[in-house]
């Protein structure tokens, strides 16, 4: 009788241990194909310069980078206003190396060559940023701009 209650406990213990890993493993398939799309970055809109590093050294206050505009179009077109060292002078056309994750950023002045650099897209203070690191001719210099959206 003992043998017989302790087989019936067992094989209680068995199913309901069963039932319980049946339903994770349901669970967790639900999961999986819930995957979560990253949205496409959206640079569209006028950018400012809010902090310049040269060598990284700060030298945000040493010049006057509050002229300085850039315009990424939706079409894929840039627009620079007010020049200062930058990875472009002209306008012409920009494109990211994935609209999703994007690492660098390709600009191509009209007439010129795609000319490339680190692009980062990082939320501060709620707000999107753009850092570019660059170097507009000498190799000895490097820039690091931190771009803002133009508020209206």
């Amino acid at each position: 009788m003992k043998d017989t209650l302790r087989i019936l406990k067992c094989g209680l213990l068995c199913a309901v241990l069963s039932l319980i890993f049946s339903s994770c493993m349901e669970l967790i398939g639900e999961n999986q194909e819930e995957t979560i799309q990253e949205s496409v970055k959206d640079i569209s809109g006028e950018w400012q310069i809010k902090k310049a590093f040269r060598n990284e050294l700060d030298i945000t206050e040493m010049m006057d980078f509050t002229q300085f505009r850039i315009t990424f179009s939706e079409d894929h077109t840039y627009q620079v206003s007010n020049y200062l060292p930058f990875l472009v002078r002209n306008t012409g056309e920009w494109h990211l190396d994935d609209p999703q994750y994007p690492f660098y950023i390709s600009m191509t002045p009209t007439g010129g060559e795609a000319l490339n650099t680190e692009f980062d897209f990082p939320i501060a203070n709620g707000d999107r940023e753009i850092r570019l690191i660059f170097s507009p001719g000498c190799s000895n210099n490097a820039y690091e701009y931190v771009l803002e959206r133009v508020k209206e």
